[in-house]
């Protein structure tokens, strides 16, 4: 898989769509093998808030060990959240809400460095590879459920 490259990689009988060939195998060592999401007691009825979803490999795991689990997700690169998007429909994945953002200490709007990969950003200053994004604050996020367990 090449760096920066859009591709499709089969994962349980699905394709996935994978922005970034090793930032791909990195987070699916973590996170499926290696199962650093892993937890010890039963969270099935519950609140999961990913602030970083990239192509969502997290999500996906999330939802296979914790189906009955609420998923809300940020992603503020859109070329890398319009492959979230694609995975979780390849995967018909449910009670999964997705949000186009990025996660700050106050709600604004700031600039993404774009870099396809683990090391996008919020910058200040615009070029060509930086995209406007909303950015919202954990705070307005959590007030909305009245328990969250991950």
């Amino acid at each position: 898989m090449k760096r920066f490259g859009t591709t499709h990689v089969k994962i349980l009988g699905y394709d996935l769509f994978a922005t970034d060939g090793p930032a791909f195998f990195t987070s699916y060592n973590e996170i499926i093998v290696q199962e650093i999401y892993k937890f010890t007691e039963n969270i099935n009825s519950s609140v999961i808030i990913d602030c970083a979803a990239n192509i969502g490999l997290a999500t996906l795991y999330f939802k296979l060990d914790y189906p009955h689990a609420k998923l809300i997700t940020f992603e503020p690169d859109p070329k890398i959240f319009a492959a979230l998007k694609k995975n979780i429909a390849a995967f018909s994945l449910h009670d999964v809400e997705l949000f186009n953002e990025a996660i700050g200490d106050e709600e604004a709007e700031l600039y993404f460095n774009m870099e396809a990969g683990h090391f996008g950003k919020l910058v200040n200053k615009a070029t060509a590879t930086r995209v406007a994004v909303k950015v919202t604050t954990l705070n307005n996020v959590l007030k909305n459920f009245e328990r969250i367990d991950f």
